[in-house]
């Protein structure tokens, strides 16, 4: 499985730019990037993908899952877009919601029950709760996933200071691999720069184990791959040694 970042095929210089070069999954660039998952038989995790909504004059930012024919198999909207006062983004003007939740697994002929996220969605532990449930725990709808992506393009001042914190307690709360693909660098100039050179993002991909451990890392804001291997008895055996699942009450919360 590849994973690419949040805003990975564009990253518009402004709103309007963002909005004008919004592409349906239908178009040219989806078209392309089933191509090569094909010819290259892999899983691409295509990590936030700017799709005009239909219903408004925004885009979804759509996380896209195709197989290794050239499928797509799940798609998930961001849920929780990022309307924040320190770094002076406001998503939710230009992007609607997304209002459903997507796992990706061995129905759809993948190796893993797989949770899609984007960026900003790491900060609420109820969405990862839902994702990462049985139905069979008490908790009604939980999709049991095992590795849960999280592509996103994260700003540096709230990176430095919880990127690798809320990543890793994710994982371990929820007992599951963590795979997030990172935008680094700089960018255009545009809303959300944190410099005058223009916007930047904190970069330090992850790849997380269910017990917390990191199990790959981009140092710094430099461009690269990181490669971390799928172990479903380490999960097994990490759920089993600390049952904290079972000790849930879903009664109370």
């Amino acid at each position: 499985m590849v994973c690419f970042p949040e805003c990975c095929v564009y990253m518009g210089a402004s709103t309007a730019d963002t909005v004008k070069n919004a592409e349906a999954l239908d178009g040219p660039s989806m078209r392309a990037i089933c191509l090569l998952a094909q010819e290259l038989k892999v899983w691409i995790s295509v990590g936030g993908f700017h799709v005009p909504d239909p219903h408004t004059d925004k885009i979804r930012n759509v996380h896209v899952m195709v197989d290794p024919a050239g499928f797509v198999q799940g798609q998930y909207g961001k849920a929780h877009l990022f309307d924040n006062p320190l770094t002076g983004m406001q998503e939710s003007v230009f992007t609607q919601a997304g209002n459903e939740l997507c796992t990706v697994g061995p129905a759809h002929g993948c190796f893993a029950k797989v949770g899609l996220t984007v960026c900003y969605d790491v900060r609420f532990p109820e969405l990862f709760g839902k994702l990462c449930r049985f139905a069979e725990d008490g908790n009604a709808g939980g999709h049991g996933a095992e590795i849960v992506l999280v592509p996103s393009a994260f700003m540096v001042k709230t990176g430095q200071a919880h990127w690798e914190v809320l990543l890793r307690a994710r994982a371990i709360e929820n007992q599951v691999f963590v795979v997030a693909a990172a935008q680094a660098g700089k960018h255009n100039p545009g809303e959300g720069s944190t410099s005058a050179d223009g916007r930047c993002s904190y970069g330090h991909s992850l790849v997380v184990d269910p017990w917390g451990t990191i199990l790959a890392r981009m140092d710094g804001d430099s461009e690269g791959i990181i490669l971390a291997p799928f172990s479903r008895q380490l999960l097994l055996d990490t759920r089993k040694a600390m049952p904290v699942q079972d000790h849930r009450r879903p009664n109370l919360y």
